[in-house]
């Protein structure tokens, strides 16, 4: 059975906000949450329990505490967490680990934002489309978006994965969240992309300041955190998260 255990029950949020930081296309999600558990200095808050996930041990740079390999971190000051993934969660997996987080989020009244890179076809123009940013939404999350000034996608998709999953049980619950589609490659951990949604998406969203340029700077090299992530996704693909254009008929 699923399970979410706090670690440190001292901590007091009200009705925060949760970034996704699960694997995914241009490893996203994983760059931005490593960036924020490290420059805002997170306080581990929570493990998160999943029967098939594999038991690793988990642990991060000069903190020889092991953890699982799915955490929870949290910022008391700035009323945030943030789900940081050390390893892909398996398609068949994912079910099972949406239904557990999204129970938690509703208990807690925890608003997740959700993130997946996607690529745009050759035919579709992006000189009548530019953004690099999209929204969607689930619940209440609609006025997010409003807020942010974030554009509505303008093509039909699908976003697999477990954030896809993720995605669809907060709208089977009406749970308020927000995903954000932003454009990605596909090679190598894309920073800019991340970025983008940091500056673009979850500044105006949470209110919060982040200063985006030291991370910037990180994409001269790749980090091994990245690296690791990213062989890890080539070798089991059914984990990845991503947001792909669909057939439009009208």
């Amino acid at each position: 059975m699923a399970h979410i255990t706090i670690k440190s029950p001292d901590i007091t949020l009200d009705e925060p906000t949760l970034i996704d930081g699960l694997p995914g296309k241009g490893l996203i999600g994983k760059l931005i949450t490593d960036y924020l558990v490290s420059t805002l200095e997170m306080e581990y808050y929570a493990g998160v329990y999943c029967e098939s996930i594999p038991p690793v041990a988990a642990y991060r740079s000069t903190d020889p505490r092991v953890r699982p390999p799915l955490q929870i971190y949290a910022d008391e000051t700035r009323n945030l967490l943030v789900l940081v993934s050390d390893i892909p969660i398996p398609a068949s997996n994912a079910p099972d680990f949406a239904g557990c987080i999204t129970d938690w989020l509703n208990e807690e009244g925890v608003t997740p934002i959700y993130i997946s890179g996607f690529s745009e076809t050759i035919e579709q123009n992006e000189t009548d489309h530019p953004e690099r940013l999209y929204g969607l939404t689930t619940g209440r999350g609609e006025a997010h978006l409003e807020k942010a000034e974030i554009a509505s996608p303008h093509h039909a998709g699908i976003v697999t994965g477990p954030t896809g999953t993720l995605l669809n049980q907060a709208s089977d619950d009406g749970l308020d969240s927000v995903g954000l589609l932003v454009k990605s490659t596909d090679t190598l951990p894309d920073y800019e992309a991340a970025r983008i949604v940091i500056d673009q998406g979850i500044e105006p969203i949470t209110g919060i300041e982040i200063d985006t340029e030291p991370f910037v700077e990180q994409s001269i090299d790749i980090s091994p955190v990245a690296e690791s992530a990213l062989q890890q996704l080539g070798e089991s693909s059914d984990g990845s998260t991503r947001a792909q254009p669909t057939a439009t008929f009208h």
